[in-house]
C-alpha cells in the first residue's frame, strides 16, 4: 500500500497518466479523420470508374468492328447487327460514321449519360470515315 502511496504522490504529479490519455484520443481521432477521407476518395474514384468503363466498351466495340472488317460494308444494318452482337444487354450505343459522300447513323435517341467515342475509319475502298459514338446504361 506504502508503494502505491509512493507512485502516486510524485514530484510532478499524476501528468503520464493525462498525457497518455490524450495521446490516445488525439490518434483516435486523427483515424476518423483518415478513415473518412479514404472512403469520401473511393467514393469519387468509383464514379469515374464507371465512366472509364463505358468509354472503353464503347472503344472496344468498334475496335472489334473495324478489325473483324464489318465497318468496311458502310452498310447501316449489318453495322447495327454487330454491335447489337458484341454489346452488353444492359448497355444502349448511338453511332454516326460520316464518310466522304455518306453518312449512316443508328437513329436511337441519346441518353443524357451518354460516353462518346471518336475514330477514323479507312474501309477496303480506301473511303475516309469518321465514326462518332457512343454507349450509355440502359
Amino acid at each position: 500500500m506504502e508503494v502505491a502511496k509512493l507512485y502516486w504522490n510524485l514530484h510532478y504529479g499524476n501528468k503520464g497518466q493525462v498525457f497518455s490519455l490524450d495521446a490516445v484520443i488525439a490518434i483516435f481521432l486523427v483515424m476518423i479523420v483518415l478513415i473518412s477521407s479514404f472512403f469520401m476518395v473511393n467514393k469519387e474514384n468509383e464514379e469515374n470508374y464507371e465512366l472509364l468503363q463505358q468509354f472503353n466498351l464503347a472503344n472496344d466495340i468498334f475496335t472489334v468492328l473495324d478489325v473483324n472488317g464489318k465497318l468496311d460494308s458502310l452498310n447501316k444494318n449489318s453495322i447495327k447487327t454487330s454491335v447489337e452482337n458484341i454489346l452488353p444487354k444492359n448497355f444502349d450505343y448511338s453511332f454516326r460514321l460520316e464518310c466522304e459522300d455518306k453518312i449512316i447513323e443508328s437513329n436511337r435517341s441519346v441518353s443524357s449519360t451518354l460516353v462518346k467515342g471518336e475514330r477514323i475509319v479507312v474501309t477496303n475502298n480506301l473511303d475516309l470515315c469518321i465514326a462518332r459514338y457512343g454507349v450509355w446504361p440502359k
